[in-house]
């Protein structure tokens, strides 16, 4: 993979203040070109909730060790699938929470159980359609 940087970014739309909350998100650039993906959080605060010290912490909120803990957990995650050789290209750091196996592991699974019983020609033929079509979704 291309070497990137990753970066938090609170409040892109510009909608946070002291009634409204404003999403969080970490910022994926491609060094050396303006390309950039924002990949959310799920994290929503308000304005005077956000710092930037150490590029985020949570303040002034009950639980702000644990969502400052779960922001950079999920920041050091997709920093991890980055550096990966999971992460062929620009396009796959969308994929960053998607496991590569669970599509393979149920084709495996419908495989070994049309092997291991004896069925009839329609069901044979509905069971391999569904392994096909399967196998096709993957490779979209």
């Amino acid at each position: 993979m291309v070497s990137v940087s990753l970066d938090f970014k609170f409040d892109a739309k510009g909608v946070a203040s002291d009634k409204r909350k404003g999403l969080l998100q970490i910022v994926v650039r491609m060094n050396k070109t303006s390309r950039r993906k924002h990949i959310s959080t799920g994290i929503r605060l308000y304005k005077n909730q956000f710092s930037d010290k150490k590029g985020f912490t949570c303040i002034n909120h009950d639980n702000g060790k644990d969502i400052t803990s779960g922001a950079w957990e999920i920041f050091n995650k997709i920093e991890k699938y980055c550096l990966s050789d999971r992460c062929q290209g620009w396009e796959d750091i969308d994929n960053w929470d998607k496991d590569q196996g669970e599509l393979e592991s149920v084709v495996k699974f419908i495989e070994s159980e049309i092997k291991l019983r004896n069925m009839e020609y329609n069901t044979l033929k509905a069971h391999i359609t569904l392994v096909n079509k399967l196998n096709d979704f993957k490779n979209i």
